[in-house]
């Protein structure tokens, strides 16, 4: 049997749903979100004309936990970053365009 447009929509719609409605209860299985320990970054926060200097910044998936002085300190299974003194601007993203090369 075929199915028309209409058939397919609801065929589409139905997997849609049951994978929605199974999104929350997988992810709660999953395992809490990777640790990255940015360490010796000074940082601007767009507010204060001055760097905040020799911080640590800890960051749980895409998200920044918590920034913090040479105590602050991630899991053992973590990944350190020396920043090397460079200058970290959390939250910063590029939202430009360019209109005449759209």
């Amino acid at each position: 049997m075929t199915r028309g447009p209409i058939g397919n929509g609801i065929a589409l719609a139905a997997i849609l749903g049951i994978t929605v409605s199974l999104t929350p209860a997988l992810a709660q299985n999953q395992p809490p979100p990777k640790q990255v320990l940015f360490t010796n970054v000074n940082i601007f926060d767009g507010k204060s004309d001055e760097l905040t200097k020799n911080r640590r910044v800890l960051v749980e998936g895409n998200l920044i936990k918590t920034i913090g002085d040479q105590t602050l300190n991630a899991n053992k299974d973590a990944t350190v970053i020396n920043g090397s003194g460079r200058t970290l601007m959390p939250g910063l993203i590029d939202s430009h365009t360019h209109l005449s090369l759209v």
